[in-house]
């Protein structure tokens, strides 16, 4: 059998990588004098000599931009001959692009603004759109951000007139950029967010990521963290895709600087170590620089200060190394030899040019010729290395398919396994929900004593912490809405203990008066936890009523009432004592409210998911102010109404996003 040494198989390969290496060199030297070639040819049509030296000047655009000058200024005069202008124009573009490479903006500038005059001249619309792009390019290079932002809109405009989506998106990602600079944040960002769904975002994660840096960027400027923080994660997600190890380093930073500012030291910590990690890889010395100042920052906020001060001291000991003497000496000396060698192919452009002209004939046989060796020669090498690949996949085909076998019988267990501890998860969760339901009033009960009324009760996941209560003591109806520590499973098992309490309150201590009930629930839960050997601060919030005909009590622990007079324009609030149902600081008795109701007056109780949801058009939380705007708008509908209308505006402000928290209203109107 044949035995084949993996060290010499793999030098055989990279000898013939590298023979593949100098034939790709040569390779794309050839169409260069090809084109060369075919100007020189008198014998073609101006325009196709013309064509060919435009091939030329982008050619070298890619290997040295001062031949690439010399060419595009030769293309300039010998365009001159041609009677159609709109080559004149070709022209001044092409010289554009190629100062703007090499930094000279103002030289750039002038001759897009020529290319310009004479697109505009022929009314060629998509080449005005893309020279307005060019020169905007120029404006914003120069820091000139009204005039690159007038450029844009007028780009804009015309992409939009004739359907050039590409550019259109390109655009206008720059206008963001633009607004940005200006301060304009809220445009940038009513700019930003419709290029999420573009088809440039949607093939190119990069372009998507760009998008989504830059509106994470506009909102931590805005100091709207909880934005900015979604955004930044949300790039994460995209630059993940690209494997892009510099931008994750940036954007595990950014998030690191959020959370700073949110005084969520440890979550920064988290972050900007993960950066680091990544940063070893990355080789960014300014990303290490900002990721240790973020550290130091976040100890500090912790009070480890040993730690600040070792952190600040890396952020000191980066700092320098990016500017040591070695690094400038070692910048410079490649500067040295750029402009050396810049100064020889300037030197032997000339010559060259003449050359070329003199060997037509022989540098095309020469060419051929070569080709045709090289050819072969890459052919029997990579048939070689076809063969020695093919022996040796026969001889480790055996051992790889019996670790597969083996890899994905244990996959198989391992999935068996968990696929039934889901199902006993579920089925536990499932059983906790009809328990949690069970406690619940239900929907007759609820009508037998509060007709006109409604409950929209939204769980964040199966089971929940926001609970609704209701009990009838002789002619005193009592309700209440509560929202316990948490949500899911830790949430649910809170909610029980809590509802007990208030049931004890009121059967067991024969209590009717809000804050009575409130007080005796507080010490009930606390006896319930002070069992435990653990410390347990969980509890609730609750807006609690007493309705007795027209007269309604409430107390609440930080959860108010809503009062919606009959024909009122705005919204009455009591609001409840700053102090939860659980351990506490300090305890004090909660206060009992009490007003007079008149018939088609409608009273609201809440827990704080409905206002606390993100949504919207800019992702942001919907709060009180809106919540109540809500209601007022549905005075006019029926109690029933209104909870599909609550239920459909929920869904709606909350979109795509995820519903962050349990929800749970209740409306009552009075007849």
């Amino acid at each position: 059998m044949l035995y084949l040494n993996k060290t010499e198989i793999l030098k055989f390969l990279i000898s013939i990588l590298f023979l593949f290496i100098i034939y790709s060199t040569v390779r794309s030297q050839l169409p260069i004098g090809d084109r060369l070639l075919d100007f020189h040819n008198e014998e073609l049509e101006d325009t196709a000599r013309a064509l060919a030296l435009e091939d030329v000047v982008w050619e070298y655009m890619y290997i040295n931009t001062d031949t690439a000058i010399q060419y595009a200024l030769i293309l300039y005069d010998f365009v001159q001959r041609i009677p159609d202008k709109k080559w004149t124009a070709y022209s001044n573009n092409t010289l554009g692009a190629c100062y703007f490479d090499k930094g000279e903006y103002n030289i750039s500038l002038e001759h897009y603004l020529n290319s310009l005059e004479y697109y505009e001249k022929f009314q060629i619309q998509r080449d005005i759109a893309g020279a307005k792009s060019n020169i905007a390019q120029v404006y914003l290079e120069l820091e000139n951000y009204d005039q690159g932002k007038i450029m844009l809109e007028e780009g804009i405009r015309i992409c939009e007139e004739i359907s050039d989506t590409q550019r259109l998106s390109e655009l206008q990602l720059n206008y963001s950029f633009v607004l940005r600079e200006l301060q304009e944040y809220e445009k940038a960002i009513e700019n930003l967010l419709p290029l999420k769904e573009v088809p440039m975002a949607q093939k190119s994660p990069y372009f998507l990521t760009t998008v989504l840096l830059d509106l994470g960027a506009i909102y931590d400027i805005m100091n709207e963290l909880d934005s900015a923080l979604m955004y930044y994660e949300k790039a994460l997600v995209s630059t993940s895709e690209g494997n892009d190890l510099q931008g994750l380093t940036s954007i595990y930073t950014n998030i690191g600087i959020v959370f700073n500012k949110q005084k969520k030291y440890r979550q920064a910590i988290e972050n900007c170590t993960r950066s680091l990690e990544l940063a070893e890889n990355a080789s960014g010395y300014y990303s290490k620089q900002m990721c240790f100042m973020c550290l130091s920052n976040a100890y500090e906020g912790l009070r480890d200060f040993e730690q600040a001060l070792i952190y600040n001291k890396l952020m000191e000991d980066q700092e320098d190394s990016i500017l040591n003497e070695s690094n400038i000496e070692e910048v410079t000396q490649l500067r040295l030899n750029f402009d050396f060698e810049k100064k020889r192919v300037i030197d032997s452009l000339k010559f060259f040019a003449k050359e070329q002209a003199l060997k037509v004939n022989h540098s095309r046989k020469i060419e051929k010729e070569k080709q045709k060796r090289l050819i072969l020669i890459i052919s029997l090498a990579l048939s070689v290395v076809v063969l020695l690949l093919a022996v040796y996949h026969i001889l480790n085909k055996r051992k790889t398919n019996r670790l597969i076998i083996q890899k994905n019988e244990k996959i198989i267990l391992q999935r068996d396994i968990l696929e039934e501890k889901n199902k006993e998860i579920t089925d536990s969760i499932n059983s906790a929900y009809r328990i949690q339901k069970a406690i619940l009033p239900t929907d007759r009960v609820v009508k037998e004593f509060l007709n006109d009324s409604f409950i929209f009760y939204q769980p964040k996941d199966i089971i929940a912490g926001d609970f609704y209560w209701l009990e009838n003591v002789g002619s005193i109806i009592l309700f209440a809405v509560a929202d316990c520590t948490g949500h899911g499973v830790p949430g649910a098992m809170i909610s029980v203990v809590c509802h007990n309490a208030l049931n004890r309150s009121v059967r067991e201590y024969q209590l009717t008066d809000p804050g009575q009930i409130l007080n005796k629930t507080r010490e009930i839960v606390i006896e319930q936890f002070e069992k435990s050997d653990e410390d347990v601060l969980d509890g609730m919030d609750i807006a609690f009523c007493s309705l007795n005909g027209n007269k309604l009590s409430y107390a609440g622990a930080y959860n108010p009432v809503w009062i919606c007079r009959k024909g009122a324009n705005e919204i009455e609030e009591i609001k409840g004592d700053k102090q939860p149902i659980g351990v506490y600081a300090t305890n004090t008795s909660y206060t009992t409210h009490t007003t007079e109701l008149n018939t088609g007056d409608t009273i609201y109780i809440f827990s704080d998911g409905f206002s606390d949801q993100f949504g919207g058009e800019k992702g942001k939380k919907l709060k009180s102010a809106n919540f109540k705007k809500l209601l007022l708008s549905a005075q006019d509908r029926s109690m029933g109404d209104q909870r599909i209308f609550i239920a459909e505006s929920f869904e709606k402000w909350k979109g795509d996003l995820e519903q962050i928290d349990d929800v749970c209203v209740i409306g009552v109107r009075m007849e």
